[in-house]
């Protein structure tokens, strides 16, 4: 079996200085709780002391990306190659986007590669995250529907 790996980076800039030092604070809570989550056998996590929205499993066992302050008000996102991370991110990005800045987007995409060539290892995929939703897309997803419409293509032009 491969290990497979993900990977992504995105800038992105916040309406002020505080709001940059907000997600900054914000994103290192969450990673100790998570932390906590994740070693829970040791530690009972406190997931009281961060916003409910962070406080599922797939969002917590997923916070494996790495938020930092760039110049006055842009956050520079980068992910620990080998995880799977797209719905904390997301999640992230979207408590930002409702709290600083409701008519904004962020896009993001990611890739996935793994050790060993197999052909279900390599993919990607993209974000498109408002206030208002967090729509994802795969390749796969996208490669699906292609031969869906092609299918039914090739369906009407021999009928």
């Amino acid at each position: 079996m491969s290990d497979i790996f993900e990977s992504a980076a995105l800038a992105f800039t916040l309406p002020h200085k505080q709001a940059q030092r907000y997600a900054v604070n914000l994103h290192r809570q969450v990673r100790r709780a998570a932390d906590q989550y994740q070693n829970s056998r040791t530690t009972q996590p406190k997931l009281a002391d961060i916003p409910e929205e962070f406080r599922e499993d797939t969002i917590l066992e997923g916070w494996h990306f790495d938020v930092k302050g760039a110049g006055q008000n842009r956050l520079y996102m980068t992910v620990e190659d080998g995880f799977e991370f797209a719905d904390a991110l997301g999640a992230f990005i979207h408590h930002l986007l409702r709290k600083f800045d409701t008519a904004g987007f962020v896009q993001f995409e990611w890739s996935r590669t793994c050790s060993r060539p197999e052909p279900t290892c390599f993919s990607g995929g993209a974000a498109h995250i408002t206030a208002d939703e967090i729509r994802f897309y795969t390749t796969s997803d996208w490669l699906s529907e292609r031969s869906k419409t092609e299918h039914r293509l090739n369906r009407t032009c021999l009928a």
